[in-house]
């Protein structure tokens, strides 16, 4: 998935780009892999599990901050 923008256009509102920047050991998905989330949405994944869940959950409250 490289066309961010193409994903961003069908979600409504604000969205995070969420990226791993580096891997150690055994990972599900390397460097530069990325998911789009938004309040309600995401495209893409960072390899699922609890990391997922995490990063998406932490987009979340970042996209709930008031401006």
């Amino acid at each position: 998935m490289n066309d961010w923008s193409t994903h961003a256009t069908g979600m409504a509102g604000p969205a995070a780009l969420v990226t791993v920047l580096a891997t150690e050991g055994s990972a599900p998905r390397g460097a530069g892999t990325r998911m789009l989330v938004t309040a309600e949405d995401q495209a893409g994944t960072i390899g699922g599990g609890a990391l997922e869940w995490r990063a998406a959950e932490q987009a979340r409250a970042i996209l709930a901050l008031p401006p």
